[in-house]
């Protein structure tokens, strides 16, 4: 995809025409991703398939979430773009996905300092007004990490 990109330089405001490449939800299919980029105008392969760089100086790419989970290829992948977000710091976007952030929490969550909490002192969920407290859910099932991860 072309668009128009506007930037300053100094006093005076400039653009160029610049390509925009955006996939998500690769989830871990590193052969899916693989295909993307073979059929991609804005990345490419300096060697297939642990390298990858922008196709040109006008290429932009967005990854929109949702790197790992279901797929074989999840390090792997990750590696990748991050590498790729290090060679290209102003023009390559790494957004986070509901998968990817979930994996975040587990360090937290599962931290000596979160299991040390009582199960009353453990928050609910922000983000599900249904979900019972852990306290509750403990009514039912035994305390131990396999329980918080279900939880």
């Amino acid at each position: 995809t072309f668009c128009w990109s506007f930037f300053s330089e100094g006093m005076r405001l400039s653009h160029q025409l610049v390509r925009v490449g955006i996939v998500a939800d690769v989830e871990g299919n590193l052969d899916y991703f693989c295909n993307y980029v073979k059929q991609s105008k804005v990345l490419k392969w300096i060697n297939f398939p642990t390298e990858l760089t922008l196709a040109d100086d006008r290429c932009h790419f967005v990854f929109g979430g949702d790197v790992v989970d279901k797929g074989p290829g999840d390090l792997r992948l990750c590696k990748l773009l991050v590498d790729l977000k290090r060679q290209n710091p102003e023009r390559v976007w790494l957004l986070v996905g509901n998968r990817d952030l979930n994996k975040l929490r587990l360090t937290s969550e599962l931290s000596e300092e979160a299991l040390a909490l009582s199960p009353q002192d453990v928050p609910r969920p922000h983000w599900d007004d249904k979900c019972p407290s852990y306290a509750e859910y403990l009514e039912d099932n035994e305390d131990t990490r396999v329980t918080r991860l279900k939880w």
